[in-house]
C-alpha cells in the first residue's frame, strides 16, 4: 500500500479555499449561479515515516490550469540515495491517469497497459497467494491515515499513526 513504508506520525492543515463556486455552463461559459462548496481544496501534511525519513505532502485542489508549477494540483518528489523521482500531475487530469514521471530530470515514459487501478488489482488477486493486491488490512490503514489527518488539522497537533 505505501509506496516508501508506513507513516508513523503526521501535522495536516487542511484548507477550503473556495467556499463558493461560480457555475459555467459545458462551454465553460459562466452561468451566474453559485453554490456552496464545503470541502477542502488544500492538503498540507508533514511527518515522518517509520524509517525515520521525512514526509512532506501538499496537495492543492481548485486551480485553473495555467502553466508551471503554479497549475500543478500535485508535484510529488522523492530524493533518495540513488537521485530524485518527480511525479506531476496533470493540471486538467481528474486523475492521476495523465501524470508526468522524471528521474534525476530526464522524462520517463511509461507505456500505458490499458488497464486502471482497479484492474490491475484484479488481475494482481486471480494470481493467487502471490498476487500483490490491496487487502482489507490496507484499506483500514488508509482509513486510520484518512482520519489522523483529518483530526490533526482539526485539532491543530501532531498524530501518531
Amino acid at each position: 500500500m505505501f509506496v516508501l513504508g508506513p507513516i508513523a506520525s503526521l501535522t495536516a492543515v487542511t484548507k477550503n479555499q473556495h467556499p463558493i463556486l461560480h457555475m459555467v455552463d459545458i462551454a465553460e461559459n459562466p452561468t451566474g449561479k453559485t453554490v456552496e462548496q464545503t470541502g477542502v481544496h488544500q492538503i498540507a501534511l508533514a511527518g515522518m515515516l517509520e524509517s525515520g525519513a521525512v514526509l512532506g505532502f501538499h496537495y492543492r485542489g481548485g486551480l485553473e490550469a495555467m502553466g508551471g508549477k503554479a497549475g500543478k494540483p500535485l508535484v510529488w518528489t522523492i530524493d533518495g540515495e540513488k537521485g530524485t523521482v518527480l511525479l506531476e500531475e496533470d493540471p486538467e487530469s481528474k486523475s492521476m491517469r495523465t501524470s508526468r514521471h522524471y528521474l534525476n530530470g530526464e522524462k520517463v515514459v511509461i507505456a500505458p497497459d490499458g488497464k486502471t487501478n482497479t484492474g490491475r488489482a484484479w488481475a494482481e488477486f486471480a494470481k493467487g497467494p502471490g498476487g500483490k493486491y490491496p487487502t482489507l488490512d490496507d484499506a483500514v490503514q488508509a482509513k486510520k491515515i484518512v482520519n489522523a489527518v483529518a483530526r490533526s488539522a482539526e485539532e491543530g497537533k501532531k498524530i501518531d499513526i
